[in-house]
């Protein structure tokens, strides 16, 4: 009876995705909010075959390292026109090749790559350290990659929403590296089945494996087509209002919750297929401060983005809140808020207050008995506009822990008294914006800036610029 080797069965098991490594803690390495493991690419950006001409290609690939010099010896074609016919033969996008060249051997930035990165440039055919010896070479490489996702994977996701390895869109699978995923396109569900490895985790050696994470990594660094965290967008068209954070499009369900919450002046108009760039986020159901109860009974406190529990009626009396303003609702309109801690009777100011200091004039910001300093009034008027300032004592406010001072909200528009540099907040970074043309490129409106001192602004770190969105 002939032998069946070790790496035979190994490949076998990876195809069928049974999961072969043992399970264990998720851990990252980095941390980025902007990263959805469920939403790697869009299916419109993973298709664009007409996102690149060959000159832009190669051009890229110039500037980026020396593939763009790179002729391939076993078909004599430069590396721009392989990328490019491939991407057209296939109906794939260019960017999408590109990206996995950099995620599986860093061709596209390594000044100097071996011949191995050439021969195994997409990692196809490639598992568990054997690839197969008919597709070497960086032609076959580009080409067998193309073909399995486009001519494999592709067909069958299309008719039934599942790929082979049955990573199917809106349905629940673990990766290799024990993540739990629900694909939202096509093209992440074929990212997974060729790499069924969520990535940005460490193994139970402690080896970093970035996977699927880095192809989004690269993606976003590269091409990514990124409005700051914050924005409030719709669509030509269409009603709705949609904010834009970590990665997904929230629907603002009523107008009553958007004005108790953001500035309606600061929606931007965006394209429907920039919007579906966006993973589906749960809607944004409840003003600001409104008051829940579910089936079970308990009342919450909707604050910001959290839920707060009002732990009994004793504290709901005491608190001031009236029973006519709460609103029934099932768990399920809940289930996308985080839990936020809960009020007691022993916080102080629970609900949050503007305190003055009546000797040094410092206004802060108390909830829960956690005090922030506001350096500006433009802070107060962004953040806490529903409160009234109270005057009390340098004493009582002593009595409070100290946080960090308040910051401008995601998405505003800010710009210091001393200077006409104009930035957006996303992530409590200051973004500069350093030409008209982007600021007109992404809507934004001049009345929305807000001026404000260069003490208060300097509280944000300064991030990335912001560029044109093509």
């Amino acid at each position: 009876m002939k032998k069946i080797s070790t790496a035979f069965v190994l490949t076998c098991l990876l195809l069928l995705n049974v999961n072969i490594i043992p399970v264990f803690a998720i851990q990252e390495y980095e941390t980025n909010e902007k990263f959805n493991g469920n939403l790697i690419i869009s299916d419109r950006n993973f298709t664009d075959s007409d996102s690149m001409s060959l000159e832009q290609i190669q051009a890229f690939l110039e500037i980026k390292g020396t593939l763009g010099s790179y002729v391939d010896p076993g078909v004599k074609l430069p590396a721009s026109f392989i990328i490019y016919n491939t991407a057209k033969t296939y109906g794939i996008s260019p960017k999408v090749l590109m990206t996995l060249l950099q995620k599986e051997q860093s061709l596209i930035e390594d000044p100097s790559p071996s011949q191995k990165q050439y021969d195994w440039a997409t990692g196809f055919t490639c598992y568990g350290g054997q690839c197969n010896e008919a597709y070497r070479g960086f032609n076959a490489q580009v080409k067998g990659a193309a073909k399995i996702f486009m001519i494999n994977y592709w067909p069958d996701l299309l008719a039934n929403g599942c790929s082979f390895t049955n990573w199917c869109v809106g349905q629940i699978k673990t990766t290799q590296d024990s993540c739990s995923i629900t694909p939202q396109s096509k093209a992440t569900a074929a990212l997974y089945t060729y790499n069924p490895y969520r990535g940005n985790t460490i193994n139970n050696e402690g080896l970093k494996i970035g996977a699927n994470y880095n192809f989004w990594k690269i993606w976003d660094r590269w091409f990514g087509k990124s409005y700051p965290d914050g924005s409030l967008v719709m669509v030509e068209g269409d009603p709705k209002v949609y904010l834009l954070k970590n990665g997904q499009n929230r629907w603002i369900t009523s107008y009553a919750t958007l004005v108790t919450r953001y500035n309606p002046e600061m929606i931007i108009e965006i394209s429907p297929e920039d919007l579906a760039d966006y993973a589906e986020g749960p809607p944004i159901k409840f003003p600001l401060y409104a008051l829940v109860k579910t089936p079970n009974g308990s009342i919450y406190l909707i604050a910001d983005e959290e839920k707060r529990m009002i732990v009994s009626w004793e504290v709901f009396r005491t608190i001031g809140f009236n029973p006519e303003e709460v609103e029934e609702i099932s768990f399920k309109d809940l289930a996308g808020i985080p839990s936020g801690k809960a009020l007691t009777l022993y916080d102080a100011y629970p609900t949050g207050a503007l305190l003055e200091d009546s000797v040094t004039q410092e206004v802060y910001y108390v909830e829960s008995g956690i005090k922030q300093s506001i350096l500006a009034p433009e802070i107060i008027q962004n953040r806490f506009s529903s409160f009234k300032v109270q005057m009390t004592t340098t004493e009582e406010l002593a009595q409070y822990e100290t946080s960090e001072p308040a910051i401008f909200k995601d998405g505003t528009l800010v710009k210091a008294s001393d200077n006409a540099q104009v930035f957006v907040i996303s992530n409590g970074d200051r973004r500069p914006i350093n030409s008209e043309q982007v600021f007109d490129n992404y809507g934004y409106k001049w009345s929305t800036v807000i001026e404000t001192s260069p003490e208060a602004l300097a509280l944000h770190p300064l991030g990335e610029e912001l560029t044109i969105i093509e």
